[in-house]
């Protein structure tokens, strides 16, 4: 009787762990979206240099997901097929570095250079103040079509 009981319950601790095992896996992608979403809010809004404490906030949030992000790639729970489904622009941090905050430095980076390149327009003919009216305006129509103001409560 004691034995059947241990087995079953061997069993079932042995599925549990499998299963949050799994769920823990894929919440490192829901983490790799959400903060990279995150920040790339807070580059849009530096950009459009409104509402710097939501600003703030995104970064703060998307910083926190992304430490969770990365420590746990760092402590090998992150798997490599799952790096397929987290954004393009997160590689920027596997480029290694001699800490972990130095890897969300140059993913940052990465980050408000891909926003500022892809909102400031390429006409030759504007001005310097028309081009960064251009932008603010790009990056404010980029803010509500990614629904930054979701992302945060």
């Amino acid at each position: 009787m004691f034995m059947k009981q241990f087995l079953r319950i061997s069993i079932l601790g042995f599925m549990i762990l499998c299963t949050s095992t799994f769920v823990l896996a894929k919440d490192y992608v829901r983490t790799a979206r959400v903060g990279y979403a995150l920040w790339e809010c807070a580059a849009l809004g530096s950009i459009t240099k409104e509402d710097s404490k939501q600003r703030e906030v995104f970064f703060e949030k998307g910083h926190q997901e992304l430490t969770k992000l990365f420590s746990g790639l760092l402590e090998g729970k992150v798997a490599e097929e799952d790096w397929n489904q987290m954004p393009i622009g997160l590689t920027l941090g596997l480029s290694g570095g001699p800490s972990l905050e130095f890897r969300l430095g140059v993913l940052w980076a990465g980050i408000i250079e891909n926003v500022y390149e892809s909102t400031l327009p390429e006409q030759k003919s504007l001005s310097w103040d028309d081009k960064k009216m251009l932008q603010k305006n790009a990056a404010q129509k980029k803010i509500q079509m990614k629904n930054c103001g979701l992302l945060v409560p």
